[in-house]
């Protein structure tokens, strides 16, 4: 269960370090990143740590 807990901090801190990124005007690649890939990203990162 504590294995659990770390896991969805991480996530979150994860989610909210990219939310964080996608806020900053400086990073113009960042404006190419479609809703669909970001979905994509980051349900396959949730996937990979369903597997360890």
């Amino acid at each position: 269960m504590e294995r659990m807990t770390y896991f969805q901090g991480k996530i979150k801190e994860t989610i909210e370090d990219y939310l964080v990124e996608l806020r900053q005007p400086s990073n113009k690649d960042l404006e190419f990143v479609s809703v669909e890939d970001t979905n994509k990203s980051l349900s396959n990162h949730c996937n990979g740590l369903g597997r360890l």
